[in-house]
C-alpha cells in the first residue's frame, strides 16, 4: 500500500524531511508516520461505522482523486505564464497594429500629393472645355441669326419683285 498521509502536500524544497524521502521513497520514518496515522483513520472510521472494505475504497479514491487533481495543479501554475505570454504578444500586435497605421497614413499622403496636381489638371481642363461649349454655342447661335438675316433678305428680295 503506498503513502496516504502525503498525497496533495506539497514537499518544500530544502527541507530535511523532503531530501530524506526523494532518496529513499519509504524511509522509516514516513513508514511509521503512514501507519500511525492509518491506525487512528482506521479506528476513527471503524467507530463511525465504516467496513474496512469502504475504509480501503476511500483510500483509493482519495488516491486516485490526488492523482487526478496533480496534473490540474501543475497546469494552473503555468496560467501565469500563459497570460504574460498572451499579453506580450498582444502588446506586439497592438504595436504592429499602430506601425500599418502608420505606414496607411503616410501611402495616403503620398497618394494625396500625387494625385492633387492631376486633379488640378483635369478641373483646368474641363474649364477649358466648357469655355470651348461656350464658343461653340455662340458660333452656333450667329450662325442661326445669319442664317435668319440671309433668309429675310432673300425674302425682301422676292418679294419686291
Amino acid at each position: 500500500m503506498s503513502k496516504i498521509g502525503g498525497a496533495g502536500r506539497k514537499k518544500k524544497a530544502g527541507a530535511p524531511e523532503a531530501a530524506a524521502a526523494s532518496s529513499k521513497p519509504y524511509s522509516v520514518a514516513a513508514t511509521k508516520d503512514d501507519a500511525k496515522w492509518n491506525q487512528v483513520a482506521d479506528k476513527s472510521l471503524s467507530q463511525a461505522g465504516f467496513s474496512e472494505k469502504d475504509i480501503e475504497f476511500m483510500k483509493k479514491a482519495i488516491q486516485v482523486l490526488c492523482q487526478s487533481t496533480n496534473p490540474l495543479g501543475k497546469s494552473i501554475d503555468f496560467v501565469s505564464d500563459d497570460i504574460d505570454s498572451m499579453n506580450k504578444e498582444f502588446d506586439y500586435w497592438r504595436k504592429e497594429s499602430a506601425n500599418c497605421m502608420v505606414q496607411l497614413q503616410d501611402q495616403q499622403k503620398i497618394t494625396e500629393d500625387v494625385i492633387q496636381p492631376l486633379q488640378d489638371q483635369l478641373a483646368d481642363l474641363e474649364e477649358r472645355i466648357k469655355e470651348q461649349q461656350a464658343k461653340v454655342n455662340s458660333v452656333k447661335s450667329q450662325i442661326i441669326r445669319n442664317d435668319i438675316t440671309v433668309q429675310n433678305l432673300l425674302f425682301s428680295v422676292i418679294s419686291h419683285r
